[in-house]
């Protein structure tokens, strides 16, 4: 990975960082679930987060090691062994529309969430205007990683279905110019 991605991945992780601080005091627990090569984490901790991420690519957790002093867990998610209740927050950023099963990683998250515990997630915005201009050529269709394609009220839908309330996006309902949707939703 060259410096110039480097440095867009790390001005990324900032940003959805910056998103998290909004529900978060610093010293929080965080659990990054597909956290990929741990930009995220490494811009969490420095933001006084306490942080550990979870791949399922050994390559990913090889590069947060080499690249960034992280160590992160591999396999799939539903298989690693998590303390029940010990975060403040999970987060599932570009992650859930690859898993075989998004209702067993949703259940998951929520035994690993504290009481009133945080689930943030992005997903392609497969109701948005992107796929209508790009057709079969817009990036949510990424066959065969994408295995699910949700809109704002599907996605709504299957967090509450999963004992997940206070679902809120940042853009309200202007989500239709987006191709990611953020969504932040509390634990039962």
């Amino acid at each position: 990975m060259g410096g110039s991605h480097f440095r867009l991945d790390a001005a990324k992780a900032r940003r959805k960082v910056e998103r998290i601080q909004q529900f978060l005091p610093k010293g929080s627990t965080i659990l990054d679930v597909g956290c990929g090569p741990g930009f995220f984490v490494a811009e969490s901790r420095k933001e006084g987060f306490i942080v550990m991420g979870c791949d399922i690519a050994q390559v990913a957790a090889e590069y947060a090691k080499r690249e960034l002093h992280i160590e992160i867990q591999t396999g799939a998610f539903t298989k690693i062994s998590f303390k029940e209740q010990f975060f403040d927050a999970v987060t599932m950023f570009s992650c859930l529309e690859h898993t075989l099963s998004p209702e067993d990683n949703l259940e998951k998250a929520r035994k690993l969430l504290r009481p009133k515990g945080l689930l943030a997630l992005s997903i392609p915005n497969a109701w948005g205007i992107g796929r209508y201009i790009k057709g079969y050529h817009w990036r949510g269709f990424s066959f065969p990683e994408h295995l699910h394609f949700w809109g704002k009220q599907e996605m709504v839908a299957l967090l509450q279905n999963n004992g997940f309330t206070n679902i809120q996006t940042p853009f309200k309902d202007n989500n239709f110019f987006r191709d990611t949707i953020y969504y932040y939703a509390w634990k039962i």
